[in-house]
């Protein structure tokens, strides 16, 4: 399989993963079962590690931006194989499902609420 292929799936993946924790948010969120203690902590620890790792590369033509995960391993000063950058991206790519799958689940909700008929 071409590495072209395998993030093509990775990423169909990645967005059957968070429509499905969409669904059952918006009906947590519905069944009055939600936890927003539970999204704080996955919305603060995604934008932490989203800020954490932004950085930019620049050289004569201009600068480019993107995420930087380097700094996970760094931080716990342990000389890994590469591998560990591996596992730091694929942590950060499930909290990224998380987060996502969360947001997408409120927006879920807000267009059901919004949707139905005023009763009187």
């Amino acid at each position: 399989m071409s590495i072209l292929a395998s993030i093509l799936l990775a990423v169909v993946a990645a967005v059957v993963l968070i429509i499905a924790k969409a669904i059952s948010v918006a009906k947590l969120i519905n069944e009055r079962n939600y936890s927003l203690i539970r999204f704080g902590l996955i919305g603060a620890s995604w934008v932490g590690l989203t800020i954490a790792s932004m950085g930019s590369s620049c050289g004569p033509i201009g600068c480019t931006y993107g995420l930087h995960f380097g700094w996970v391993l760094e931080l716990i000063k342990i000389d890994m194989p590469p591998k560990a950058l591996f596992f730091a991206m694929g942590g950060y790519a499930i909290l990224s499902v998380y987060f996502f799958g969360h947001v997408l689940g409120w927006v879920f909700y807000l267009l059901r609420t919004f949707a139905r008929p005023v009763s009187r």
